[in-house]
């Protein structure tokens, strides 16, 4: 029989093996993590089978670009193999965009909704926009709503001869309140609106210009953009914002100069998943004219940076759709191109 001496001496030895065999699997397990998840940063796992839910999507139609490649422009493309892989294995979402209230106006609902908005009077249908209706609330303001797509503008003629009061009595929150306000009693206003810019102007000898402080400023323009879906950003259009709404106070009373709205609702729930092409793909679609370059300078240019993003485009395409932004980190370039097959 055993001593009690040797018994504790046994267990000790047994205790210190348990606690080195925990102390080693601790070890030998955050190893496996860190390179397990070095190795899939490196080499992530690809997305599940894109469902096309929505079939063979119509092609693009881009906004003519402004800006030709082969006007003194040095291209050189320098998009690592590994950041190819790495945006190719990413799910390419396209969101179907939701019927909104336009979809459904009834013959009085558009009156109602410019009335809400503060115009009273219908002047009726543009000749050049059928689909357009203008409503006006004197001589220099006018409303313009397009009843199939609920996007809308705001135009004020002679801004120069009215008498706006200057920023010391007009504050920023003033004018974000006033356009939130103003734009939901119509229902227009979305949750997923995200103010991007803010921007002043002055009168000076007739003409609008502007200004740095908001001390110098009678204008107030507010620029909006999408919120980020499944974290990454919008792109509308020719990359511009989806919303631009000049306000001031003319006779002290706040009130909107100028609106450009262009939002639509997606549709978030169940997103279609589709293929992506490698962004080498992508970019030659740029080259071929299928693609939007938003600035490029004249001389060389290194593009050096993509990013995969969303392209909201105008009405009556249906979907917003997966896009490479290209661009590069020593100039001033920026381009768009479909992530689509």
């Amino acid at each position: 029989m055993a001593s009690l001496t040797e018994v504790m001496y046994r267990t000790r030895i047994v205790l210190k093996a348990t606690l080195f065999s925990v102390i080693f699997l601790v070890i030998a397990w955050n190893i496996y993590k860190y390179v397990y998840n070095q190795y899939r940063r490196r080499y992530p796992l690809p997305p599940p089978p894109p469902n096309v839910f929505y079939g063979r999507l119509t092609e693009l139609s881009w906004p003519p670009n402004k800006t030709d490649l082969t006007d003194g422009i040095d291209l050189k493309y320098n998009i690592s193999k590994t950041k190819e892989r790495q945006l190719k294995n990413k799910v390419g979402y396209v969101l179907a965009y939701l019927k909104n209230r336009a979809n459904i106006w009834g013959p009085n609902e558009l009156v109602e909704t410019a009335k809400v908005m503060g115009f009273d009077n219908k002047e009726g249908r543009l000749p050049d926009r059928p689909t357009w209706v203008r409503f006006y609330k004197n001589n220099n303001t006018t409303l313009d709503i397009d009843e199939e797509t609920g996007y809308f503008d705001v135009t004020t003629k002679g801004i120069n001869k009215l008498n706006l009061a200057i920023g010391s009595f007009f504050q920023v929150d003033e004018a974000t309140n006033f356009v939130k306000s103003w734009l939901s009693k119509a229902l227009f206003w979305s949750d997923d609106l995200v103010l991007d810019r803010v921007d002043y102007f002055s009168i000076l000898n007739g003409k609008k210009i502007k200004v740095d402080a908001i001390s110098d400023a009678k204008i107030i323009k507010l620029s909006y953009r999408r919120q980020l879906i499944f974290n990454r950003p919008s792109l509308f259009n020719e990359a511009e914002p989806i919303v631009e709404i000049e306000v001031a106070k003319p006779e002290g009373k706040i009130n909107v100069l100028t609106a450009r709205f262009r939002y639509r609702p997606v549709f978030l729930n169940k997103p279609a998943t589709y293929p992506l092409v490698f962004p080498n793909q992508s970019w030659q679609y740029l080259k071929q004219g299928k693609g939007f370059i938003i600035r490029a300078p004249a001389g060389s240019v290194v593009v050096d940076k993509v990013e995969l993003v969303f392209y909201d485009p105008m009405a009556p395409y249906r979907y917003m759709v997966p896009a490479y932004l290209f661009s590069s980190s020593k100039s001033d370039f920026m381009a768009l191109s479909s992530a689509l097959p």
